[in-house]
């Protein structure tokens, strides 16, 4: 059998166990909730970057279809199944999601001319505009060398600073579809007045 005096020591170091165990299990909860909160943050730090980290790497150009079109120098590149997405995400991504641009490359069925295909592009811009549910705003012709591309712009009544905007450009085949902030669409503009044929000054008929 165990002494009084066993006894008594064992009833006081059982307390201060407990305390030990506490402060162990304290830190430990503190050491994964830094850890759980550090993950997404290390994840958006490099998203105000992402764009200097492309062009270092791609110098400030990509080529589709022919056609050398300029990335902005805060936008990064990424390649779909039918075309480029230039992306600019804000700080805090994915946790904050605006204000955003995404500039998108795809190719039309054969080289755009204003006579034969002008009406056929804006029954197209406004139905892809009325499935997301846009309602049109404008339309802006955009120099381009001895060329004009031509821009429909459609907004969201629930929420204006966000803007949907597709462009052709004459006598080439690429079609140009916007997503994003309004504060950006200038952006969008100075990208369609960058495109030139390979080697050559301008858009020009291929």
């Amino acid at each position: 059998m165990k002494s009084a005096t066993e006894t008594v020591e064992l009833k006081i170091r059982l307390p201060g166990s407990g305390a030990v165990n506490r402060e162990i299990m304290s830190r430990a909860s503190k050491w994964s909730l830094c850890t759980l909160l550090a993950i997404p943050l290390a994840a958006m730090l490099p998203v105000p970057f992402l764009g200097r980290m492309w062009h270092s790497v791609h110098r400030d150009f990509i080529i589709y279809h022919k056609w050398e079109i300029r990335v902005p120098t805060t936008f990064y590149v990424r390649q779909g199944t039918h075309g480029h997405f230039l992306w600019k995400l804000p700080l805090g991504f994915p946790l904050r999601h605006d204000p955003y641009a995404m500039i998108g490359v795809s190719e039309l069925p054969h080289p755009f001319e204003y006579e034969e295909d002008y009406r056929r592009f804006t029954t197209g811009a406004d139905l892809a505009a009325q499935d997301q549910g846009y309602k049109f705003l404008s339309t802006q012709e955009v120099s381009i060398g001895k060329t004009l591309g031509y821009c429909h712009e459609y907004g969201l009544s629930r929420d204006p600073t966000k803007s949907f905007v597709q462009c052709a450009v004459e006598h080439t085949d690429l079609l140009f579809a916007y997503r994003g902030h309004t504060r950006y669409i200038p952006i969008l503009f100075s990208t369609l007045q960058s495109i030139s044929a390979q080697n050559a000054p301008a858009a020009q008929s291929k």
